[in-house]
């Protein structure tokens, strides 16, 4: 269930509830390698993060990884007893030119695993891809949200099409009666990455005008916090977030007006609890596992800080 509480533009201020959880929305959910958790939940959740999400994909590749899952379960294996939502694999199926990845196998390993909400292997659409090829991607990535439905309720349905927008369009009419957990809208990471705004701003414009209010939307691959308050004036409910990690890992420290280096700063521009109690000399004589640890936790303190203000920006 998804209520609105407030608006402003076409953000939305709600509360979204999944299973006996209930989320502030916009929220951000916090991506954890099962593979590599450089911050403690708990740490997390005093942040007031009331989200994650994995990679099934990830767990599943691994033979130890995919046993312990298994038999004790997400939540127990990552130490969280919040909402976990899973991602499918679309992402690396695209970035790492896998094989097409079976839909109906990781659906019943996301629901073996327990996860919250669950999400079909959906076909990535690149911005270069002509209407022919979107179209054929869209119609298999119709095909499998589907049989996601006939096997799963806890379900994640993504709107594919590319950069055409009629396909957009269709798929969100297409995908209007599902009844999913929630809507996400996939295959917009290259246009953040190219800062394709004017483009990136159409599509969600498209997408939010052609599906049912009552639902949160997902703006998958949105995890910079200069992104957040434009994506939700656009009416964006949803994102997720390996940024404050991937960021960390190549020196790079985040603000809400972009990405810095860290190995370039005299001072840190920020009050959070990690650059409060650290100055840049003692940064530089930091390892490079310390260093990584204080930018992801700077990071993670800035992500969740952006999302905080643009809630209150909407109240």
């Amino acid at each position: 269930m998804f209520e609105i509480i407030d608006r402003d533009a076409s953000a939305r201020l709600g509360e979204w509830t999944v299973g006996k959880h209930k989320i502030k929305t916009p929220t951000i959910a916090i991506v954890v390698n099962p593979n590599r958790q450089v911050i403690p939940p708990e740490v997390m959740k005093k942040m007031g993060v009331e989200l994650i999400i994995t990679n099934s994909y990830i767990i599943n590749k691994k033979p130890e990884t995919r046993k312990m899952f298994s038999k004790r379960g997400l939540h127990a294996s990552l130490n969280w007893d919040g909402p976990i939502y899973t991602d499918s694999g679309t992402f690396q199926m695209f970035s790492q030119s896998l094989k097409d990845l079976p839909n109906k196998k990781i659906i019943q390993f996301q629901k073996k695993i327990k996860s919250d909400i669950i999400t079909p292997v959906d076909v990535f659409t690149l911005p270069k891809d002509d209407l022919k090829i979107a179209k054929k991607k869209l119609t298999e990535t119709i095909k499998r949200i589907k049989e996601a439905k006939s096997l799963v309720r806890n379900f994640n349905a993504p709107i594919q099409g590319g950069r055409h927008l009629a396909l957009r369009k269709q798929a969100c009419q297409k995908l209007a009666k599902v009844d999913p957990l929630i809507y996400s809208i996939g295959g917009i990471v290259p246009y953040m990455e190219q800062y394709r705004f004017t483009k990136l701003g159409e599509i969600i414009l498209t997408c939010k005008g052609n599906l049912p209010p009552n639902y949160p939307v997902h703006a998958f691959g949105a995890g910079h916090p200069m992104v957040f308050a434009f994506l939700t004036a656009l009416g964006c409910d949803v994102f997720d977030s390996a940024m404050y990690s991937l960021a960390a890992q190549r020196g790079a420290y985040l603000t809400v007006r972009g990405t810095l280096e860290a190995a370039s700063l005299r001072e840190f521009p920020c009050t959070c609890p990690a650059c409060s109690c650290t100055t840049v000399s003692y940064f530089k004589s930091m390892s490079l596992y310390q260093k990584e640890k204080f930018l992801t936790l700077h990071n993670l303190y800035v992500t969740v800080g952006e999302i905080r203000t643009v809630r209150q920006a909407i109240r």
